[in-house]
This record gives C-alpha cells, sequence and structure tokens, in this order.
C-alpha cells in the first residue's frame, strides 16, 4: 500500500498538518474553566460543553475562600490534635485497651 502526499491515511488523519489558515480561524477560542481550545458555533459561548460551564459556575469550597470552612479545618485540627497529645501521653501498653 502506497501512501499518496496529497491525501492522508485513515491511521493519521487527525495529525495532517494543514497549511495556511483554518477556514473557521475567527470562530476558535478558549475555554473559561478548562482553556481548552474549541469552535464556538454562537458569538456568546465562554465553555467549550456544558461540564465545564457546570464546573466554573460552582463556588470554590476551600478554607482559603471561606470563613466557614477555614473555622471548621481549625476545629477539626484541633481535636485531632488534642487526641493525638492524649493518646501519646499514656504509656504504650495502655494505650489500646
Amino acid at each position: 500500500m502506497t501512501l499518496d502526499q496529497n491525501e492522508p491515511s485513515d491511521v493519521f488523519e487527525d495529525f495532517v498538518v494543514v497549511e495556511g489558515n483554518p477556514p473557521s480561524s475567527s470562530k476558535l477560542r478558549l475555554c473559561k474553566h478548562c482553556e481548552c481550545q474549541f469552535e464556538a458555533h454562537r458569538k456568546d459561548k465562554v465553555y467549550c460543553n456544558a461540564k465545564c460551564r457546570v464546573y466554573a459556575s460552582r463556588p470554590i469550597q476551600n478554607s482559603l475562600h471561606s470563613r466557614a470552612k477555614a473555622r471548621k479545618n481549625a476545629d477539626f485540627f484541633d481535636t485531632a490534635l488534642l487526641m493525638a497529645e492524649r493518646l501519646y501521653s499514656l504509656p504504650p501498653c495502655e494505650r489500646w485497651v
């Protein structure tokens, strides 16, 4: 089987390099969430798919952005530290009774 220089094979179909500008280069955009390149069929489309749109609209849930989450984490780690201090202050033979 010989390959023509002008016709791409089935195996390498996704890897064909086209010289020049693609026909719809003005419609190519970057997704605001995952930053992948996609072709926008509408001028107001900013996300590549519905999953990215939903994930981008969710609030960030970590202790850097939420006072309540930071307080909950601090209470959790203080309790864990207190339990560890009590456990390891006992002699090893009395720890697991």
